[in-house]
């Protein structure tokens, strides 16, 4: 099992992401504080980003993104975004600067859970060889 952090602010959304992504311990941070605090004290395989995150003009998790560069993440990152325009800036700017990241909308249309699965399984075999 990897330790993997989901910073969603839509419960339905997360307890979706969850369902689909078995065999992973999942730790939420619904705003980009707690997930910037949790990111700085501990250690995930994964990280699965959204943009927009309640309460933050501008996209919230774009801050995410900014310090998963600056700390040159070692993990897979998903953004999960459906924003058009700010999810995939996001993995433009962390693919910039060699973060690992994979671009899979929550969109149900879109069937995601695939990517997301292959995205964890990556980042389980490269937790293992890290650990």
């Amino acid at each position: 099992m990897i330790r993997a952090l989901l910073v969603e602010d839509d419960d339905t959304r997360a307890a979706w992401i969850a369902r689909e992504t078995p065999g992973v311990a999942w730790e939420r941070a619904p705003n980009e504080r707690v997930a910037i605090r949790a990111l700085r004290t501990k250690s995930y395989a994964a990280v699965f980003l959204d943009f927009d995150l309640h309460g933050v003009t501008g996209g919230g998790g774009q801050k995410v993104a900014d310090l998963l560069c600056q700390g040159q993440y070692r993990g897979v990152v998903v953004v999960q975004s459906t924003n058009p325009v700010g999810g995939p800036r996001m993995v433009q700017d962390m693919a910039r600067c060699g973060v690992d990241v994979v671009y899979a909308p929550a969109f149900k249309s879109y069937q995601p859970e695939g990517k997301w699965r292959r995205a964890l399984e990556i980042a389980a075999t490269r937790h293992h060889r890290l650990t």
